[in-house]
């Protein structure tokens, strides 16, 4: 929203980073590229019970990967699932 009212260069995914960053000193992981792949994730996977139920099992790097690499819902929802349960992503 706030891109398309201020437009480009206007440095809008900067600011959630630097807000959460002055509220949460301690906080890390949030580099402009890192809420650019929050906001890719949300996007991708917006029912929460589906993200608390295997998203949130798997690592970071793993969620990455779904994002990046398959653009397909129930492919990515297979590949958490297996990399929950089975240890996949061990050649990725």
């Amino acid at each position: 929203m706030r891109q398309r009212q201020e437009g480009w260069g206007a440095k809008v995914i900067d600011r959630p980073g630097e807000e959460l960053r002055r509220a949460f000193p301690t906080m890390t992981g949030l580099s402009p590229r890192n809420i650019k792949y929050l906001r890719a994730s949300a996007a991708a996977f917006p029912e929460r019970a589906f993200v608390q139920e295997v998203l949130a099992q798997i690592t970071w790097y793993q969620n990455l990967a779904l994002l990046e690499k398959l653009q397909d819902r129930d492919a990515r929802l297979w590949y958490a699932r297996a990399a929950r349960g089975e240890g996949y992503f061990a050649a990725w």
